[in-house]
């Protein structure tokens, strides 16, 4: 959800969605035996193993005149129920400055190039990057960074050594760079649940999954990593991952939704954003309960030549929500020496896109081969992004 139901000129449209159980609410279309036409039907997810008595779901049916329109009006009806506003997302530093990115498809992703190690590498575009006239304001770190367990879950979210041989606090005090800071779903060996020696609440499946229950955790965490290292964004990702396989998420109504507003409520706290990648739909719908949920990742992971700028029906329902879009990293290369991914075939296109999407921009070439003139074009000298009005 939601179903978008619209005629051959794109103009008549009707939106339906849940008002509320987005965690555990179900639409689905089939077309049974000797029916014309398909049938639609709402309701909860049929795992969900216990309803109390007198629980209500909401549905949202919204009508209008084209698809685009009738989205906005539909998203605007659930960010005024929900009282979520939009200064959160203006505020967001890593909306409104250049970052750099080391995701899936990013020359240092899982790979430093002809450096030793992620500390170096990383200040090398820092260095260069100031040289050169490039105003990368931020840093975003995937998913190598920190320990896994089982499943390849997170069993500590703190840097290994091998990554940042300083610690990661030194790598933040020499760049002196905010850090957007990527996680994943939680490994049932997690340091951090008792069930493992830990003191905080978690839900351990024993197929390889968890999930942490316990408002206390997410404050520990995300305080430790402002404090100690200047987290300025917590991202969020393998959403579908962590929803399909931990069985408790779709048994328990109400588990989905507790889990990210106690995530969102530390980071509202702490004065942190949070952008959700790899969402289910349920998820971006979600955030409209969670004002500090910024932005989205609305495309597929990046791989050079992979067309993953096609993100324009996500886009849609994103900025419907009051969400940034992120198109996901980029070269402005085509070929780049030291370079996991190679060959780009459309740098310009990957950055215009970028640009045009009203989210983060976030390039990563290495740190001795990137287009200025390319990246210059998205942004002030300072690094401020430009925005399409």
């Amino acid at each position: 959800f939601p179903l978008v139901i619209f005629d051959s000129e794109l103009e008549n449209t009707l939106v339906i969605s849940p008002q509320n159980t987005f965690m555990s609410g179900h639409q689905v279309t089939w077309k049974p035996q000797n029916y014309t036409v398909p049938v639609w039907g709402s309701g909860i997810i049929g795992k969900v193993d216990m309803i109390p008595k007198g629980y209500s779901m909401e549905t949202l049916v919204v009508a209008g005149q084209n698809v685009t329109g009738t989205m906005e009006k539909w998203g605007k009806l659930l960010r005024i129920r929900y009282k979520k506003e939009d200064h959160y997302r203006l505020a967001d530093f890593t909306i409104n400055y250049l970052g750099y990115y080391t995701d899936n498809g990013a020359c240092y992703y899982y790979h430093t190039g002809e450096y030793d190690n992620y500390e170096d590498a990383l200040i090398a575009v820092k260095e260069n990057g100031l040289k050169s006239g490039i105003p990368h304001r931020y840093v975003q770190l995937d998913s190598w960074w920190y320990y896994k367990g089982e499943v390849g879950g997170v069993k500590n979210w703190t840097a290994k050594p091998s990554v940042f041989p300083h610690g990661i606090w030194y790598f933040s005090n020499k760049t002196d760079w905010p850090i957007v800071a990527h996680n994943r779903y939680w490994s049932n060996n997690t340091d951090y649940a008792k069930q493992n020696g830990g003191i905080f609440n978690f839900i351990i499946d024993e197929d390889g999954y968890a999930l942490p229950v316990d408002a206390e955790f997410w404050r520990y965490l995300l305080s430790t990593a402002k404090d100690e290292w200047n987290l300025k964004v917590y991202e969020q990702d393998w959403l579908d991952n962590e929803y399909s396989n931990l069985n408790e998420l779709t048994a328990d109504l109400n588990l989905g939704q507790m889990w990210l507003l106690q995530m969102g409520e530390a980071a509202e706290e702490l004065g942190l954003t949070i952008q959700y990648c790899m969402p289910w739909p349920r998820h971006i719908l979600q955030s409209v309960m969670i004002p500090t949920v910024t932005q989205i990742r609305a495309s597929d992971d990046y791989r050079p030549g992979n067309m993953n700028w096609r993100l324009g029906d996500t886009t849609i329902m994103a900025h419907a929500l009051g969400l940034a879009a992120f198109k996901d990293d980029f070269h402005t290369v085509s070929n780049e020496s030291n370079c996991r991914f190679n060959p780009e075939p459309y740098p310009a296109l990957e950055t215009f896109v970028a640009a045009l999407s009203g989210g983060p921009v976030g390039p990563s070439d290495t740190a001795k081969s990137f287009n200025k003139t390319l990246i210059l074009a998205t942004c002030m000298a300072d690094g401020r992004l430009l925005k399409p009005s």
